[in-house]
């Protein structure tokens, strides 16, 4: 029961980094752009919308819709002159703390060391309904995530709680348990604003597209007729569609030099019919201040970024792909 337990903080934990730093990081803008709103297909049926802040009208906008590792996940902007304090209360109301269930310590009465472990055990779980809201708050940003289950009523701690987190952590489809939220907040430099960024999960969450596979790559697709330097793995694929274009990406971390990576693209991307922009890649780097090549190929732009990882010290490869939609 202890160790189930755990193994719910530790995933409520799991999605709440992995959700923030996939889109904060790698896809969430420059921190001082204005946030774009996109427009995407309607939200399937059983998929449950994180609401507007205090349910304010936003002329029926829809969020982004963004596949991660062949996740889908939901991404939405908004602003207020509310304070964050206030906007994560609203949510860690809207978003109750699931039930715990206690243990019966009357079953016990006769066994005074196994009563005194139940009373220590009930006590461990109400500590944990405490903690189900994951909380930073900062004076330019903050953060807020909390794992609902689809069944509010769903009991942490009770036997149909284990069966249903023992199917969750077997097939890896932690979608079919509930909905990872994360709600960041980042304070607009010279205005009395805050920009609301909303992420929730669907469905089909599978947690092991998160790990990689036998071949070391997380699911996913590579972009099309770009190459990949030999020896690195993918470990992101995220694609979005947007109002009139298709945006993809994916990552790569391997071994050898940037110097390497940056000769191969070079060599590589002409031969696979790509023609490199020179116009183009001085202005980006003004920007990126990273080895960057921009690459065109009829109607598709491919962006290439090579870096050191600044903990493994291996090389990352981030590919970006934008091309009309349809």
């Amino acid at each position: 029961m202890f160790y189930l337990n755990k193994i719910f903080r530790l995933i409520l934990i799991a999605l709440v980094v992995l959700l923030v730093g996939w889109f904060g990081m790698h896809y969430g803008a420059d921190r001082h752009s204005t946030a774009e709103a996109k427009i995407y297909d309607r939200l399937l049926n059983f998929t449950r919308a994180m609401p507007a802040y205090l349910f304010k009208d936003r002329d029926g906008r829809k969020p982004y819709r963004v596949v991660v590792n062949d996740n889908t996940t939901f991404l939405d902007v908004e602003k207020t002159n509310d304070d964050m304090t206030s906007v994560f209360n609203f949510y860690e109301e809207k978003f109750p703390p699931q039930p715990m269930y206690q243990f019966d310590t009357a079953v016990a009465d006769d066994y005074p060391k196994a009563k005194k472990s139940l009373q220590a055990a009930n006590v461990w779980l109400k500590l944990i309904q405490a903690h189900q809201h994951f909380r930073i708050e900062r004076e330019n940003y903050g953060f807020w995530g909390a794992f609902e289950f689809h069944d509010s009523e769903l009991k942490i701690g009770s036997e149909a709680y284990y069966k249903k987190l023992v199917d969750a952590l077997e097939t890896g489809n932690i979608g079919e348990l509930g909905i990872g939220r994360v709600v960041v907040a980042l304070k607009d430099r010279g205005k009395n604003e805050t920009t609301l960024i909303k992420m929730w999960t669907d469905r089909d969450f599978n947690f092991n597209n998160l790990l990689p596979g036998p071949d070391g790559d997380v699911a996913g697709d590579d972009i099309d007729k770009v190459p990949r330097y030999p020896g690195d793995n993918r470990i992101m694929s995220l694609a979005q569609k947007n109002r009139r274009t298709l945006d993809r990406i994916a990552l790569y971390e391997g071994g050898g030099s940037v110097a390497a990576h940056v000769l191969f693209y070079h060599s590589r991307m002409p031969e696979s019919g790509w023609k490199r922009d020179k116009t183009v890649e001085p202005i980006a780097r003004k920007k990126a201040d990273e080895n960057l090549m921009f690459f065109t190929q009829k109607d598709r732009e491919v962006t290439i970024q090579v870096r050191f990882h600044d903990r493994t010290g291996d090389v990352l490869t981030s590919v970006i792909e934008r091309k009309p939609k349809g």
